[in-house]
Parts: structure tokens; C-alpha cells; sequence
């Protein structure tokens, strides 16, 4: 393990990198063809077959477009829920009711990210929601499940929760194929994903 420091500093050089990497893919490609590629490949997965539940997100700025995935499960009849922050340090998750146009169901909150409304249903997690694949986004990630989100913690504190829960899940990193590096600095409280799409 790491020296969290080191951790730190090589996390903001790699954020930087990555940023750059992403305008740069952005100004050269389709990147809504190349969103729909690597939705379509978790999508054909066992592991969306399986699910009853997606946590998917809605994309922002330099991300994966997630249209495909979101529709796919609501086509499917699978439970979509996407994020919310509601603290400093957390995120629930919310329901995306099917029928409803999206965006009455969305609003633009923290960090310019669109957010579910507060009137849809909050995902419990004392309810049997079966198996629940959570497509994760991030800032760069690593074949073997290794990831560098955006620095605020929330889906690491987020997956620890879920896994507390005893509830049955798979947690997907969903990124285009310019995200995909050979090494990411972790330290403690860095949560590795079972799998990354891309």
C-alpha cells in the first residue's frame, strides 16, 4: 500500500492526464456512437441478463454518454435508479419511473450534474431489489477493477454501504476506451469494482 500522500498527488497527475486525454477523444470521435458501443457490451452481459436492478448515473462533461444503458433497462423492466447527492459526502439513489418524459423526472443539482427530483421513490436498502448491477463512472480505470474517480469519494463510501447491506450486487465500471489505463494509485478507501465495461 501506497503512502496516502503519494496517492494523493499522483491521483490529481492522473486526473490532469486524463482530462486531456478525454478532450482530446471527444474532438476525434462520435462520442455518442462510442457511448452506445460500450453501454451495448454491459448490456449484452450475463450480469445485466441477471439484474432486476440498475444503478446507472447520468452522464456530465467529459463521461460516457449513459442513454443506452438507462433506456435499455427501463425497456427491459428492470428498477433504474440514478444518483442524488444529498450531503457533502453522500449519494442515494432514485428512481427513474417508466412512461415518465426524463427530464420532468430530473433537475440540475450539485456540481451541474442532472439529479433525480426529490419526489421519486429513494432506493431502500431493506427491500429485496434482486440482484443489482451498479454501472459506476469514473475518471480512469483499470482492467482489473481498479478506478480513479473525480476526488470527492462518493461511490467508494457509496459501494461500502451497498456491500454492508448484504445485498446482492455487481459493481461495473462503465467508461469509453481512452479511460481504460495499465496502472491507478490506490490507497484504503479506494473500493475495487468486479468488472469495467468499455
Amino acid at each position: 500500500m501506497e503512502c496516502p500522500g503519494d496517492v494523493f498527488q499522483r491521483k490529481r497527475i492522473l486526473r490532469k492526464e486524463m482530462r486531456e486525454r478525454l478532450r482530446d477523444f471527444f474532438a476525434r470521435n462520435d462520442v455518442r456512437e462510442r457511448s452506445a458501443e460500450s453501454c451495448g457490451r454491459l448490456i449484452s452481459s450475463r450480469r445485466f441478463a441477471e439484474s432486476g436492478t440498475v444503478l446507472s448515473f447520468m452522464s456530465s462533461g467529459l463521461e460516457i454518454e449513459t442513454e443506452t444503458l438507462n433506456a435499455a433497462a427501463l425497456e427491459s423492466g428492470k428498477g433504474l435508479f440514478v444518483p442524488k447527492v444529498v450531503s457533502e459526502t453522500e449519494i442515494e439513489f432514485f428512481k427513474i419511473e417508466k412512461g415518465i418524459p426524463l427530464e420532468s423526472q430530473l433537475e440540475s443539482g450539485r456540481f451541474s450534474i442532472r439529479e433525480p427530483k426529490g419526489f421519486l421513490e429513494r432506493m431502500d436498502f431493506g427491500r429485496d431489489l434482486g440482484k443489482i448491477l451498479v454501472a459506476v463512472p469514473g475518471v480512469a480505470f483499470c482492467a482489473d477493477g481498479r478506478r480513479c474517480g473525480h476526488g470527492r469519494g462518493f461511490y467508494d463510501r457509496f459501494l461500502r454501504r451497498l456491500r454492508s447491506s448484504g445485498l446482492d450486487f455487481f459493481a461495473s465500471g462503465l467508461c469509453l476506451p481512452c479511460q481504460v489505463v495499465g496502472e491507478i494509485p490506490v490507497d484504503g478507501n479506494d473500493e475495487r469494482l468486479d468488472a469495467v465495461f468499455f
